[in-house]
């Protein structure tokens, strides 16, 4: 993409009034008449933070700086999904309130009933309950849970919501003798869109592959080796192995036909394309690797429209995401011992704090799978399979696929309201269909 074109689209961009954390903040805590405009006015900005402020400061969900953040306010930045739980019980919010902030507000995904914290929460919610009361049902879940109950690493949402519908108006006690004889289904993560994103990063990878192999074959083609393959009978399956021998016996004759150069990008993309591992460094580095926001104006203005969303990736993040099974349930396991040292009889400072440091390392390796990790892999994989179709049809067919599969995650569906997802449709031209590194590298 021209460089011309890049910046025409950035412009654009920076003249919308897209849907980020503190527009919607603004839009429901505002009490001004005054309509916000593309460019908030600070008059409104103040208004809507000191609404809120004034509503929560005595709770506690976050620091005043942390909170101003998220108006806009000497910087940008999004609640956690924990801060927007404990808004939603000091403000009393309904479940269909609490869902907005969690798919509109943060553009994650709905109540993540898998996890007993959510669970806990829904149900507090529709019972209006405080967030003291909800605080101390999840305490006594962790203190009273079993350690030797093997968690169900399978897709059963809609079975707990099943499950749920019939006990929700129970006491406290007898909903959280229902949890704790459902406990193997709280495995902390909603296993539909790991399976998902999986499926994904597999065709991903399989494209990224063949493309790889394309390039190899295009630099074998002036050495000889594919008349080399007729006349030696060798299958397909067995190319990675007879490129490494054919490379070999060149570089051993006298005069090699082959430059060093040539050896060097010859065995290097056979490496990337024969390797038994599935290299998803290589693939992170195809499909991330352009998307960065140097110090620059136009890297600036970047950096503010999208840095929130799309979020560093990385080769370790995605290993992280490919074992959440394990990284979730240790974290699960680590809050359990931490409540039940809290709460027995032996109220052991130093192993508490050792439990502290735990939980805050584990947390840095588990992971929920984001909405835009989704939609990433989604273009991707829709570009690449997409043949000689118009960019009119190949963009239907993203926001198709991308539609269809956040549905199934209960994420928002596609709305160029949002900075990441105008881009993403940005990447389809009138003539030609751009990767996410060609806008942005």
């Amino acid at each position: 993409m021209e460089e011309e074109e890049k910046r025409r689209i950035f412009h654009e961009m920076m003249q919308k009034c897209f849907m980020k954390c503190d527009r919607f903040m603004i839009e429901k805590w505002k009490t001004t008449e005054k309509t916000i405009s593309p460019v908030i006015e600070d008059e409104v900005r103040q208004n809507a933070y000191h609404n809120f402020y004034d509503k929560v400061s005595k709770a506690k969900i976050a620091s005043r700086p942390t909170i101003q953040k998220w108006f806009g306010i000497h910087g940008q930045s999004m609640p956690k999904r924990e801060q927007i739980i404990h808004l939603a019980f000091v403000c009393q919010f309904s479940v269909d309130e609490t869902r907005e902030y969690f798919m509109y507000a943060i553009s994650e995904h709905d109540f993540q009933v898998n996890d007993y914290h959510e669970m806990i929460a829904l149900y507090g919610l529709e019972n209006h309950m405080t967030y003291e009361q909800y605080k101390e049902m999840v305490a006594y879940f962790e203190q009273y849970s079993d350690w030797n109950v093997p968690v169900r690493q399978t897709a059963h949402t809609d079975e707990i919501l099943r499950r749920y519908e019939p006990v929700k108006n129970l006491d406290t006690k007898e909903f959280l003798v229902w949890m704790r004889k459902n406990e193997a289904l709280f495995k902390g993560y909603s296993m539909t869109t790991y399976q998902n994103y999986m499926a994904l990063l597999e065709k991903a990878l399989a494209f990224f592959r063949k493309d790889i192999k394309q390039c190899l074959f295009t630099a074998l083609d002036d050495t000889g080796f594919f008349s080399w393959l007729k006349s030696n009978d060798i299958k397909e399956e067995d190319y990675g192995k007879e490129i490494r021998r054919f490379i070999k016996n060149q570089t051993r004759l006298v005069k090699s036909p082959l430059s060093k150069e040539k050896v060097k990008e010859i065995q290097f993309l056979t490496k990337m394309a024969y390797s038994p591992l599935r290299r998803v460094s290589d693939l992170i580095v195809e499909i991330y690797d352009g998307i960065h926001f140097p110090h620059t104006r136009f890297g600036d203005m970047k950096r503010n429209l999208l840095q929130k969303e799309i979020g560093a990736v990385d080769a370790k993040y995605i290993s992280d995401i490919s074992s959440i099974a394990k990284q979730k349930e240790r974290e699960m396991r680590l809050l359990q011992a931490y409540t039940k040292c809290r709460t027995g009889k032996t109220d052991d400072e130093t192993k508490l704090q050792e439990l502290e440091k735990e939980i805050r390392k584990q947390r840095q390796r588990t992971h929920n799978i984001r909405r835009a990790d989704l939609l990433v892999l989604i273009h991707y994989v829709v570009l690449k399979q997409s043949g000689e179709e118009s960019p009119e049809v190949v963009k239907k067919e993203f926001v198709a696929m991308a539609d269809s599969i956040l549905n199934l995650c209960g994420m928002r569906p596609m709305d160029d309201k949002y900075p990441l997802d105008y881009l993403l449709l940005q990447c389809f031209g009138s003539v030609d269909v751009y990767t996410l590194t060609d806008v942005l590298e």
